[in-house]
Parts: structure tokens; sequence; C-alpha cells
């Protein structure tokens, strides 16, 4: 399978690092291009755009900050979209919104492509030892193409539905609690 990961932040780099370790042919692009040297030193290629690094892959991975930033690298003639070619996947890993999950699902089908959604929990030195928990959602032979990718960086994978929002908010839900656990502690305190 030929992957092209996007977004190498300290979460995505850490996730890129156990893709690349695990043998994948990965391909790898970043707004900022020194950010890229650590991947090549383990056999990852560089590319000049996010269009350059979706074509020809079976997979793209995107890692990226939020809703906009995830449209902003999918949309354009240098996007994702304009390189992927027909039956490949895009898989974000990123924390998006649900109705921005469903908006890329409908895009994706549109241009022939798939889209699943894969937000994570943990933190980024918790990805680097390839212990996160990932909520996979969307198209089921989507997901089970995948799914061998995702346990190089997982430590649990868990399917949630066929609907790319439900991760999504699977993910935001659990967010929710920790967040309201935490305001709970400081209001014992």
């Amino acid at each position: 399978m030929k992957i092209a990961f996007i977004g190498l932040g300290k979460m995505g780099s850490a996730i890129a690092g156990n893709i690349a370790r695990h043998g994948f042919d990965l391909t790898v692009w970043n707004r900022s291009p020194g950010k890229m040297e650590p991947l090549l030193a383990l056999g990852a290629k560089a590319v000049a755009s996010a269009r350059d690094a979706a074509a020809g892959k079976d997979l793209i991975v995107t890692s990226l900050m939020d809703d906009r930033s995830v449209l902003e690298t999918l949309e354009g003639d240098n996007g994702v979209l304009a390189g992927m070619k027909p039956g490949s996947i895009h898989l974000c890993v990123t924390t998006i919104s649900p109705s921005l999950a469903d908006d890329l699902a409908a895009r994706h089908q549109a241009h022939g492509t798939l889209y699943v959604s894969g937000p994570v929990m943990g933190r980024p030195d918790v990805a680097a030892a390839g212990q996160l928990l990932t909520y996979l959602a969307g198209d089921p032979r989507a997901v089970a193409a995948v799914t061998p990718v995702v346990e190089a960086f997982s430590r649990a994978v868990r399917v949630v539905s066929a609907k790319a929002s439900d991760a999504n908010t699977v993910k935001l839900g659990i967010n929710y609690s920790i967040v309201s656990l935490i305001e709970l502690m400081g209001e014992v305190y």
C-alpha cells in the first residue's frame, strides 16, 4: 500500500514515524519542509505539495489542526483531492466537527474516492509509542483497508459505524467528559 502523510506537527510526526517504521511505502508533505527531515531518515519520500503527496497513493492520511486546515489542504489545484486517484482513501486523524466529517465523505463520494474518519485519543508521546486509541467510521471496505495502517500507531482500534461523523462525535464526547472532570476537580479543590 502506498501511503501519503500530510501534517507533521508533534502528533502527525509521531504517527507518521510509526507508519514508516512498520515498513509502509510512505510519502510525506508539510507546509514547513524542515519537519519532513526526520521522516526522510526513516525512508519516507518528500514532495512539494499536498497534491503531489496524494498522486498515485492508495491512502492519504491527514493530521492537521482543525476544520479549516483540513479543508484548505483538501481543496484547490494543489490540494489532496486534485491528486487523488479513483478508489483511493483519505483517512483524517484530526479531531474535526461531525458536520465536516460528513461533508468530507460527500466530497469524496462525488470525486470517486473514499473517506474514513479516524480521530485519535492520546498525546504525542503516546502516539510515538504506538499506543493511541483510534476510532474509525466510514465505508466498511475503506475502514478494513486502513486498519492495518492504523494498527501501526494504535494500541486499540474501535470501529464505530459506517457514518463518518460518528467517530468524531464519539471523540468530541470523550473530550467533553474529560474537560468536565477536570472542571469538577477544580471546583472540589
